[in-house]
């Protein structure tokens, strides 16, 4: 069986939401949206003996939307970021 048929692909999203002030800004104030996050990753796996475990390489990117009260502690406080990621799992 080819490699090209064992590529995986996700499609992750998160909501951060929180009660009772757990998204604080820096004054102290409660924020009910904490982050919203999208992205994908893309997971290969790579052909080496099952004796040396399976090997899996991924590469990703992610897009978050801040709250205010994340926003402040973000250290440009932009309301916006973009994460890439690139990634080497050995299971056993």
């Amino acid at each position: 069986m080819p490699v090209v048929e064992k590529v995986r692909v996700n499609f992750p999203v998160i909501a951060g939401f929180g009660l009772s002030n757990y998204y604080e800004n820096a004054a102290g104030a409660g924020q009910g949206f904490g982050v919203f996050e999208f992205g994908t990753r893309v997971l290969i796996p790579i052909p080496i003996n099952r004796n040396y475990g399976q090997w899996t390489a991924s590469a990703g990117i992610r897009f978050l939307f801040l709250g205010d009260g994340a926003r402040q502690f973000n250290t440009n406080q932009k309301d916006f970021e973009v994460i890439g990621m690139v990634g080497l799992s050995v299971v056993y």
